[in-house]
């Protein structure tokens, strides 16, 4: 545990700013009281796992014109705040892929366009993304294809089916998957145990529990040898070989990162995560590292970094392997408005994307960043600071008033 140090803050002026109601002049301001008013004061966490980072659901849900619908209007839209749907009468909101996202409530499911639209009823009993036009539907316990328009392209007559991908789809029968294309032709019989989406023009595949690769034409063009393999990424893909060990191979079968690792991932900008042993870190293309394999945890953030993590203690590095910031804190949150909250001690502050620490660690308790403010509390007290660390202090009472 690093310690954290004094920390250079007049806090006997804080304390006489705190515990006295005449000297808040500060709270006359408009400007940021209308920002504090808008915000969302919900905590959003970041779980750290052994090799993933999680965070609350995005989604948030309100009132809107979608209660028309369900009271029998014709009027059929969401609304949209801060990049959010806001949908409360929606049970399960997918991803909007080629302007169009799968929606439920009551167990029917249907889709919406990005204006909020009811483009295709909610009838189905399952619906997944569209791709290349089509999206899987689930109608009478079997799945088949629904255009954008709603039309049925292709039967429900399958157990399963996957997106379309170069056109064509995996759709599932009698146990096994095989492949079809956009007039419903079989492309390939059902034979596989597990497929992958098509990726580089081969795609992922099992029989027998060993793993190969096939092309667009169903034709095994790598023997199912593997027992794990990935899709391939920038010419290669990762595989776990006889000798029970992970490495890469090209899509002639070449093993062009020897076999030496205990996990590897896919490469993403010509970078993968590989594990050895109990340790982590990231190599290139050409299997030089990049990030030593001496991490207890590495984790790519939404931005150009890596969080470390060594025992306890947590730190960044850029995408080259260079220190941003230090392994001394306790928790890195994600980077929200170019700042990350952290903590050492139970005390919490925000850094850039740089390691600065651009609001010291003094904290109590810490929000994300909601524009321009982050809510925080410090001896009981309830405030907000702006990105350069300017505090504006308010009772619960007068925040609560305020909303």
């Amino acid at each position: 545990m690093y310690p954290l140090g004094k920390l250079k803050k007049n806090e006997a002026g804080l304390a006489q700013v705190w515990q006295s109601n005449n000297q808040r002049a500060f709270l006359k301001n408009k400007i940021m009281m209308n920002q504090i008013t808008k915000l969302r004061l919900t905590f959003s966490v970041v779980v750290f796992s052994t090799s993933t980072a999680f965070c609350q659901s995005d989604l948030a849900y309100s009132n809107n014109s979608l209660e028309n619908q369900f009271g029998g209007k014709k009027e059929r839209t969401f609304s949209q705040r801060n990049g959010n749907l806001v949908n409360r009468y929606f049970d399960n909101i997918s991803k909007e892929e080629e302007g169009l996202r799968a929606v439920s409530k009551n167990g029917k499911w249907g889709f919406l366009d990005s204006k909020g639209t009811l483009i295709i009823d909610l009838k189905y009993q399952d619906a997944k993304e569209f791709s290349e036009g089509l999206a899987p539907v689930l109608s009478y316990n079997h799945w088949g294809y629904v255009s954008k328009s709603g039309k049925m392209m292709i039967p429900n007559e399958y157990d399963d089916a996957t997106a379309f991908s170069d056109g064509l789809a995996f759709v599932k029968q009698y146990g096994n998957w095989g492949i079809i294309n956009k007039k419903n032709k079989i492309v390939s019989r059902p034979q596989f145990e597990r497929v992958s989406p098509f990726s580089e023009k081969l795609a992922c595949v099992s029989v027998n529990q060993k793993y190969g690769y096939i092309n667009e034409k169903g034709e095994t063009v790598i023997p199912f040898r593997y027992e794990k393999a990935s899709d391939f990424k920038n010419g290669l893909a990762a595989v776990k070989t006889p000798n029970h060990k992970w490495g890469y191979i090209n899509s002639e079968d070449v093993l062009m990162i020897q076999d030496v690792y205990d996990y590897a991932e896919d490469f993403e900008k010509d970078l993968a995560l590989v594990k050895h042993k109990t340790k982590y870190g990231v190599i290139d293309i050409k299997g030089e590292p990049i990030i030593p394999v001496i991490y207890d945890q590495v984790i790519k953030a939404d931005v150009d970094l890596y969080y470390v993590k060594i025992r306890n203690k947590m730190g960044l590095l850029d995408i080259k392997g260079s220190k941003i910031a230090e392994l001394k804190y306790d928790m890195i949150g994600r980077f929200k408005g170019e700042l990350a909250k952290v903590s050492i001690n139970g005390k919490y502050g925000f850094i850039n994307q740089k390691g600065e620490e651009i609001i010291p660690l003094i904290y109590d308790k810490v929000e994300d960043f909601e524009g321009e403010l982050a809510k925080v509390e410090i001896f009981n007290k309830n405030g907000y600071v702006n990105k350069n660390g300017k505090e504006l202090f308010v009772e619960k009472e007068q925040v609560s008033q305020k909303r």
